[in-house]
């Protein structure tokens, strides 16, 4: 019986001597939540203005780059169409530039008056020689005109070929045979050389030809043909 009143004693006492904690919902508790939820509201504002300044940014790099590329693909595009007109022009160019085919002016062999004068010297034994000369020229040598070169066949079986080009010529030097129906032509080069072609038929069809075929100072050095009576 005399617990009771001991318990109750020190249940008053503990009431008056601890002290008594705040309530969850006091006015200081309210306050704290609120600046808290505000912090927390302008933290994610200031984070949202970031993302959108970020994505500004990047949008603008983006348009710039796209700027750059289309910049870059037109000069490329007008690269390649200037390379496709200097292949055009290089392709006309060259096709300008190719050689007309060669035309044959004259072929053949030495006039055949030659042959006369060692025929008629056969009779004696010193016309034998020239006479066999002069038929060995008809069979071996041959001589070519064309639009590029004078070509000189002749030697033993024809196997000696001479030819010489345009350019070459610093000058032209005739004489006329058998009464101006044929003649002799000599042709001196640059480098000094000479090219001897005799009785050459149709002589002034021919010569005139050549000296056509010459440059100026070549040409100016060449004599003209005198006209026929």
């Amino acid at each position: 019986m005399r617990v009771l009143p001991l318990i109750s004693l020190f249940s008053l006492s503990s009431a008056f001597l601890l002290p008594t904690l705040p309530s969850s919902t006091s006015p200081l508790s309210s306050t704290r939540g609120r600046a808290l939820a505000s912090s927390a509201s302008e933290e994610l504002s200031r984070k949202e203005k970031s993302k959108e300044q970020v994505r500004s940014l990047l949008k603008g790099l983006g348009e710039l780059d796209d700027g750059e590329n289309s910049e870059s693909t037109g000069s490329k595009r007008k690269e390649k169409r200037e390379g496709l007109e200097a292949a055009r022009r290089a392709l006309s160019d060259k096709d300008s530039m190719k050689l007309e085919p060669e035309v044959v002016f004259f072929e053949g062999p030495p006039h055949w008056s030659e042959v006369v004068v060692p025929a008629i010297s056969i009779l004696t034994v010193i016309g034998i020689i020239p006479f066999a000369s002069s038929v060995a020229r008809q069979i071996w040598v041959k001589y070519k005109i064309t639009s590029r070169r004078v070509s000189v066949t002749s030697g033993v079986g024809g196997k000696d070929l001479t030819e010489v080009i345009y350019a070459d010529i610093e000058r032209v030097n005739y004489v006329f045979r058998s009464f101006g129906t044929t003649g002799d032509m000599v042709l001196f080069l640059r480098d000094g050389a000479k090219v001897e072609m005799r009785s050459i038929p149709n002589f002034r069809e021919v010569y005139t030809y050549i000296r056509d075929m010459l440059d100026e100072d070549a040409k100016a050095k060449t004599a003209v043909l005198p006209e026929l009576k």
